[in-house]
């Protein structure tokens, strides 16, 4: 995707956690790679656009568990604390990824990271320190006008949940 139709800093993205390219190495000595994502449709496009290919040109397998993302953070950091990792990859969102709690439990892939920064074809953060870009998505902000007599007219409004009255979607990230 082109990142210069919109500011990259609007948009959500999916990150593969682990890198895939550093999964290779390990996975040739048993040769399959297992990766958890959210499952479902999403997991079928995932195998056809990525895994399928991969597999075709490595010979290396491509094993799938399905969570939902909360379930993939708390199993990551419960297979580090174990000092048992089983997964080669997990797909979170780029918010989260940025995070303390995600870097507790992922290794760290600025160095890898430097060989990817001047590639043209590629978004300014394609990589970073807590993870490779998969995908990009768009993140909205939204209110009801009939739940609250506040309207939000800038991010620190939105974000300022005491103020808002009814529900949120807003993730809660400590």
């Amino acid at each position: 995707m082109n990142s210069t139709r919109r500011p990259f800093s609007r948009r959500l993205s999916w990150l593969a956690v682990l890198v895939f390219a550093t999964s290779v190495i390990q996975a040739q000595a048993q040769e399959q790679v297992i990766i958890a994502s959210t499952g479902g449709a999403y997991d079928r496009a995932l195998k056809k656009a990525w895994f399928d290919p991969f597999t075709a040109e490595t010979g290396i397998a491509v094993m799938v568990v399905s969570a939902t993302n909360a379930e993939m953070r708390a199993k990551a950091a419960a297979m580090v604390k174990a000092g048992n990792i089983n997964w080669d990859l997990y797909l979170d969102g780029e918010i989260q990824a940025a995070s303390e709690a995600h870097r507790e439990v992922t290794e760290d892939l600025t160095e890898f990271c430097a060989a990817y920064t001047a590639r043209p074809d590629l978004a300014r953060n394609a990589c970073a320190a807590g993870g490779a870009l998969l995908q990009s998505t768009a993140t909205l902000l939204v209110y009801r006008k009939s739940e609250t007599t506040r309207v939000p007219e800038t991010w620190a409004d939105m974000w300022d949940l005491a103020g808002l009255s009814g529900r949120t979607g807003i993730p809660e990230l400590r």
